[in-house]
């Protein structure tokens, strides 16, 4: 009966030892777990920070001017423009006067 009384003892020591062990745990957890939601609500602030600068970024792009020209627009004309000249390096004259003629309207907005 001694025998066990002791190992009753020691069985409830480490349980306590590891109690104790598992509320150290569970404080890290929660704090752990509470640094992820800063993080998270932080990230969520930053990606509505740069859809509303993406935003403003391509309204800035549509309304930039030089000397009257839209770049914009110069842009896609000029890359247009490159295109139907390749499809002529390869042989396909049909096809680039056709892209052309469908970057008349762009290429002519310009200089709106």
């Amino acid at each position: 009966m001694g025998t066990g009384l002791r190992q009753l003892s020691a069985d409830r020591a480490r349980l306590a030892d590891t109690q104790t062990a598992l509320a150290g745990a569970e404080y890290q957890t929660t704090g752990t777990y509470q640094q992820i939601e800063k993080i998270e609500t932080a990230t969520a602030g930053t990606q509505v920070n740069l859809t509303d600068t993406n935003s403003a970024t391509t309204t800035a792009d549509d309304g930039i001017f030089f000397d009257g020209i839209s770049l914009p627009a110069l842009n896609i004309c000029l890359t247009g423009i490159y295109q139907s000249l390749d499809q002529i390096d390869v042989g396909r004259e049909s096809s680039a006067i056709s892209e052309l003629t469908d970057l008349a309207p762009v290429c002519n907005a310009v200089n709106a």
